[in-house]
């Protein structure tokens, strides 16, 4: 069955264009199918709005392209729709106030606190004052790191020993049971050493003679003047090294053996350039009662520090070539032979070193030998063997004369004069002294 086609000429739009009215800009009589209805007393009437038909521009121009055709529904009447009433207030007039300001819904929570302003903070202003905050204690305690000095400050105006912290380790002489030794009544002294103790010796006031005078001990001097701790080499021989002879080590064998003869033959191989009181020391040693020794004090000079002696063998820590060895060899035969003897070890005072034109200099910058110490050093390491083998240590470069006193209490380069030898005197007998219940010398702290 053939299906026929519609013309072109005969389509038409049935499709009702659709206009809203506000029913508030019309009249009643305009309103087709409506009649109104009186309102009654004391009320508004309420605001209506009607529909109506209206062509959409596309509609209009496909209408005026295509023929029009009478259509059975064109002449028919209107088709009324329905009108729905809406109440005025419904619908607030445009630009209001109520729409301009912000309504509050009661049913929205309440923002707490952190919500409300913490969010809020600018946490770029947080993070800046921090900063500068961090920035100004730096720079407070920069500005005030350490010690405020005057600066009209004159170091000699102070006493050195208020700037200077002591090394002092004062050690009193228990045996096993932890008993002090029989006292006797009589405190004797046995001296080893060099110009300390060996300055003056027949003087008055020697340093010997000082410490007995104001204590009471007997002490008995066996420093050499002009020795050394350290040792050339590890052997004594009297044809290669006598001078070895006077070191702390090759002394103590000879308290301990009290036999002069190798002694006396390293003397004859020294001729003239034996110390003056080599001999005596020798003899001096060999008469000794060690029995009723109380104390030994040992005290060398700066010596083998301006001749740049070796100060340490870390692979033998009894090296006799060592400054550090000979030392701890020397501590360590006096306690296993004469375990009864409490020893004091005192560092060497201050000395100059010489620059190369033989004018005096710090002590502490000058190295008498390529990768060599200063003297500060050595009394240090001094003061490691004291503590390694549990004797006294008295620390003369810091408590006794020192870099600022120096001038007061030394003749020439490190001997000494008569002032710095009193004193001393009076810090080796506060050491004596220390554990019997009083401390001598009003200068000895």
């Amino acid at each position: 069955m053939k299906r026929n086609r519609p013309s072109q000429e005969t389509v038409t739009s049935h499709i009702p264009d659709i206009e809203i009215l506000d029913f508030d800009q019309l009249g009643p009589d305009e309103l087709p199918g409506f009649s109104p209805k009186a309102p009654e007393a004391g009320t508004n009437p309420p605001a209506q709005k009607r529909v109506r038909e209206r062509k959409t521009p596309s509609q209009t121009s496909a209408q005026k392209a295509l023929p029009q055709e009478d259509s059975p529904e064109k002449n028919s009447p209107q088709e009324d729709f329905p009108v729905e009433d809406f109440p005025q207030e419904d619908f607030p007039e445009e630009n209001s106030p109520e729409e301009d300001s912000p309504q509050e819904d009661p049913d929205q929570e309440p923002q707490d606190f952190f919500s409300k302003y913490i969010l809020r903070v600018n946490w770029h202003l947080v993070l800046l004052a921090v900063f500068l905050l961090l920035v100004g204690v730096a720079a407070y305690k920069v500005m005030t790191w350490g010690n405020r000095v005057d600066g009209n400050y004159d170091p000699g105006e102070l006493n050195p020993d208020d700037e200077v912290e002591v090394l002092d380790t004062i050690l009193p002489l228990i045996n096993s049971g932890g008993e002090k030794p029989v006292d006797d009544g009589v405190t004797t002294v046995v001296a080893f050493g060099n110009s300390p103790f060996a300055d003056d010796r027949d003087a008055r006031d020697s340093l010997a003679a000082m410490i007995t005078e104001s204590s009471g001990a007997k002490v008995y001097n066996c420093a050499v003047a002009g020795s050394h701790l350290t040792a050339l080499e590890e052997g004594l021989d009297p044809g290669l090294n006598p001078e070895d002879a006077f070191t702390l080590h090759w002394l103590v064998m000879l308290a301990i053996s009290q036999d002069p003869t190798l002694y006396r033959e390293c003397i004859d191989n020294l001729g003239e350039n034996a110390p003056p009181d080599a001999r005596e020391v020798v003899d001096t040693l060999c008469s000794i009662d060690f029995s009723l020794v109380d104390v030994v004090a040992i005290m060398y000079d700066a010596s083998d520090y301006l001749d740049g002696r070796e100060l340490h063998n870390p692979d033998n820590s009894m090296d006799l070539t060592a400054y550090t060895g000979n030392l701890a060899a020397g501590i360590y035969l006096l306690q296993q032979y004469f375990p009864h003897i409490r020893i004091i070890v005192m560092s060497p005072t201050y000395a100059y070193a010489l620059d190369d034109d033989g004018n005096y200099i710090s002590s502490d910058i000058k190295l008498y030998v390529e990768d060599g110490y200063n003297l500060s050093t050595y009394a240090l390491m001094m003061e490691r063997v004291a503590y390694e083998y549990r004797v006294s240590f008295l620390d003369n470069i810091y408590g006794t004369v020192n870099e600022d006193n120096a001038p007061q209490y030394l003749e020439g380069q490190l001997h000494l004069n008569k002032k710095g030898r009193q004193r001393l005197a009076d810090r080796f007998i506060y050491a004596l002294q220390y554990f019997d219940g009083t401390v001598y010398g009003s200068d000895a702290q």
